[in-house]
């Protein structure tokens, strides 16, 4: 790949962004999801519908979306009286604005909220895996395409939330130290690697410089090497208690939690 590379376990990307006046590091990773299941749990959909007007149709709405939706993942969509893991949903609001006969040409505004709920199918008295409400808001001619697509919205975010997500830092460098120009340089090239053994051999040489410490450490932290860049950063803060070497711990210690939560290994 040329000039610079992604390293091989893929969960950093690295650029430096030059419209800054101060270097800037984009740093990419990856988090795990918000609903985190079993592999191969096996789900089951359960709908609880709530005794007002309209409701059953809502539910038979979003049951089918769910349904949809679910089974393009990866887990397999059972029965519930066989699933290991319960989607439960409750449709909790089915509302209109606008006005009261639609001309031909006119959309109307509804509004849909839905509580679901993740449980262990064999496990009622253990706490839930996971509980929120979801919403959508969209325009149609009428009520039945306007549920149809409100169900659909709902579903696609519920599903998000069972995928490992991106998340993107932007990293502050430190240039208060002359001597680390040329690692800045380099990265502003896109020559990441280069970068790294330059900050390496700096931070050899110069062990007592905190920005020198700190740099290396947001290298080492795109590439993974949390324990390493941790480390970095705790003796760049006992020389000198800079806010972005605080904010940059916090980051990375999340960093490797979500990696552990992954299971990779950096």
């Amino acid at each position: 790949m040329p000039r610079s590379r992604l390293w091989s376990f893929g969960i950093a990307f690295l650029a430096l962004l030059e419209s800054c006046s101060a270097p800037q590091i984009r740093i990419e990773r990856t988090c795990p999801p918000c609903i985190q299941l079993e592999p191969r749990a096996k789900l089951g959909l359960e709908m609880v519908v709530e005794n007002a007007p309209g409701r059953q149709v809502t539910a038979e709405a979003v049951l089918r979306e769910l349904d949809r939706h679910l089974r393009r993942g990866a887990n397999p969509v059972v029965d519930p009286r066989v699933a290991d893991v319960l989607v439960r949903a409750c449709p909790t609001q089915w509302s209109y604005e606008g006005p009261i006969v639609l001309l031909p040409g006119q959309n109307g505004l509804w509004h849909l909220r839905v509580r679901i709920e993740v449980v262990h199918a064999n496990s009622p008295n253990v706490p839930c895996i996971y509980s929120s409400t979801y919403w959508s808001k969209v325009h149609a001619p009428d009520e039945v395409q306007a549920m149809a697509r409100a169900a659909d919205l709902v579903s696609d975010r519920f599903v998000d939330d069972l995928r490992p997500s991106r998340v993107c830092n932007v990293v502050k460098m430190d240039d208060s130290d002359p001597r680390v120009e040329t690692g800045i340089e380099l990265c502003r090239c896109g020559q990441f690697d280069a970068a790294y053994s330059a900050f390496s051999d700096l931070a050899a040489k110069a062990p007592d410089s905190p920005s020198v410490l700190y740099n290396l450490a947001v290298l080492k932290e795109s590439r993974g090497e949390y324990d390493e860049a941790e480390g970095l950063l705790l003796r760049a803060a006992k020389i000198e208690q800079k806010a972005i070497y605080y904010v940059a711990l916090e980051r990375v210690r999340a960093a490797r939690r979500d990696a552990e939560a992954l299971g990779k290994t950096p």
